[in-house]
Formats: structure tokens, C-alpha cells, sequence
């Protein structure tokens, strides 16, 4: 989540820094895809999820759906936006994907989706983007003091929406990222002996 959360506010960074200035025009179009990403991670999940109950043919009609809707999308916006349509196009795919998948994952599994918790993540997740927006502008750091300064901020803002909206127990999810890293460390210690 807060990869394409950098990758949007930094997104003429990055590119500068990976391809050179000659492709850092393309960067509207790395901030549309950075928010469809997102959209897009909690599909692969439902897949996964549709697939783990013995129906892969499902998830491939889905996928399916999606590409015959980003063809069409190219079609359409590709001529009119250029790359920036493209992105918008494969955005709302990711989008597509994302509500087909959650619908079956519901109806197949009879569960109520946490709608209610997603929108409060989204609310999160636009409001801390805005604000690290407004950082970015305001800064006058060198960029690596900026990235920092951002980064920091963003997380520790995203974290305190979703406790006060009690979206997540922030106390666990600091726990858990602390296990994940102690373990990807001690896997790398292990590795390299």
C-alpha cells in the first residue's frame, strides 16, 4: 500500500532516477497505475482465494474480462490521452478485476465483505496522500531528506487513520511487520552461513 502511495507523490523521481529525464513526462501516467495497484493487490488476493477453492477456470474468465475491458479502454483512450490514457485504462481494469472477484469471493464463500473497513482504508490512504502532497510541495529539502521526511509522515498519519477509524489495532500491525522483518532477517542470516 505505501509502495503506491511513494510511487505517487515521488512519481518524477523515480522515474528520473530509474530511466533519466527523458521519461519523466511519463509520470502522471506512473501515478494513475501506482493507485491501480492498489486496486489490484486485493484482487490477486480474491484470485487467489477463488483459485484455493478449486475454481481457477473462474478466475480465468475474470482475467479474461478484464483484458477484453482494457482493449476496448485502449481503444478509446489511448488516441485521445496517449500513455496517460493507457494507465487510465489499465486503472479501471484493476478496478473491474477488483469487483468481479470480491463479488464471487462473497457470494461463493457467503461472507460479508468488509466494505466498510476498505472505504475507511481508501479515505486513509487518499487523505494521507493528499497531506504527503502538500508536504512534497512545501519541502525544501535535498530529496532524500524529503523522502524520508514524507515516508515518515505518511506512515505514521496512515496508521493513526486507521486506528482512530478502527480500521486495524495499530499495536498489532507494528508487531506484525516487526515479526516479518525479524524473520526476513533471520532467513538472511541463516541463508548466508
Amino acid at each position: 500500500y505505501f509502495n503506491g502511495l511513494i510511487f505517487f507523490i515521488f512519481a518524477d523521481v523515480i522515474l528520473l532516477i530509474l530511466f533519466g529525464k527523458n521519461f519523466v513526462s511519463g509520470f502522471n501516467a506512473l501515478r494513475i497505475l501506482s493507485l491501480g495497484t492498489l486496486f489490484f493487490s486485493v484482487a490477486v488476493i480474491n484470485n487467489s482465494i477463488i483459485s484455493a477453492m478449486g475454481k481457477p477456470k473462474l478466475v480465468t474468465k475474470i482475467i479474461f474480462i478484464g483484458m477484453f475491458l482494457n482493449i476496448i479502454l485502449n481503444l478509446i483512450l489511448i488516441p485521445k490521452y496517449g500513455i496517460d490514457g493507457a494507465a487510465i485504462a489499465t486503472t479501471l481494469t484493476y478496478i473491474l478485476v477488483l469487483i468481479l472477484s470480491s463479488y464471487f469471493v462473497s457470494s461463493t464463500m457467503q461472507i460479508k465483505l468488509p466494505i466498510s473497513n476498505w472505504i475507511k482504508s481508501v479515505s486513509a490512504g487518499m487523505l494521507t496522500l493528499f497531506i504527503g502532497l502538500l508536504l512534497r510541495y512545501y519541502l525544501n529539502f535535498s530529496i532524500l531528506s524529503e523522502f524520508f521526511v514524507v515516508f515518515i509522515s505518511c506512515i505514521s498519519i496512515y496508521l493513526f487513520l486507521i486506528h482512530f477509524w478502527r480500521v486495524a489495532n495499530v499495536l498489532e500491525v507494528i508487531l506484525s511487520l516487526f515479526k516479518i522483518i525479524k524473520s526476513k532477517l533471520y532467513t538472511g542470516v541463516i541463508s548466508q552461513n
